[in-house]
């Protein structure tokens, strides 16, 4: 450091080589200017646009499970109305079997479709409950698409799209 003394007032300089500077600022530029750093952001350009596509696709996973849930819910409601026309075909059936015989004859036949009548019945009501399960279960399905793909949606891309737009 030197000092140099002016009408009683003292000022301080201080004397820096240019040269390691200039050297410093030419390696920035360099580095800024190289293809590595060009390639690492078109890198992280496609890895940014596939999590774009990926999210696209994701949305169109969750519209097609939807698509078919309702679907399902269409279909088990047409099986429980076959069902109910097939209880009360069941139904007709029993009462024209007891009233078209009558008789010893018509006990005795009655008697012997009992079983299959009560096994009808019972296959019926094993049918609806299936049913019920399942309309349960896709419920169910639904619900957790929903927010798996909602917390995905909102948490990894919103962050990433984020940094990409402060970036460029």
């Amino acid at each position: 450091m030197m000092k140099q003394k002016t009408d009683d007032v003292q000022d301080d300089f201080e004397v820096v080589p240019l040269t390691p500077l200039r050297r410093l600022e030419k390696r920035l530029e360099s580095i800024e200017t190289t293809k590595t750093t060009q390639n690492l952001e078109r890198f992280v350009d496609k890895i940014l646009d596939m999590v774009a596509l990926n999210q696209k696709i994701v949305d169109e996973v969750v519209k097609a499970n939807q698509g078919l849930r309702e679907d399902m819910a269409v279909l088990i409601g047409k099986m429980n109305d076959n069902q109910e026309r097939l209880s009360e075909f069941i139904g007709i059936l029993r009462e024209a079997s007891e009233s078209e015989l009558e008789g010893n004859d018509s006990k005795s036949i009655a008697e012997a479709l009992k079983p299959y009548f009560d096994k009808m019945s019972e296959s019926t009501a094993k049918t609806l409950e299936v049913n019920n399960t399942l309309a349960d279960t896709l419920a169910s399905l639904d619900r957790n698409m929903r927010k798996g793909a909602s917390s995905a949606h909102s948490g990894i891309t919103s962050s990433i799209l984020a940094r990409r737009a402060a970036n460029g």
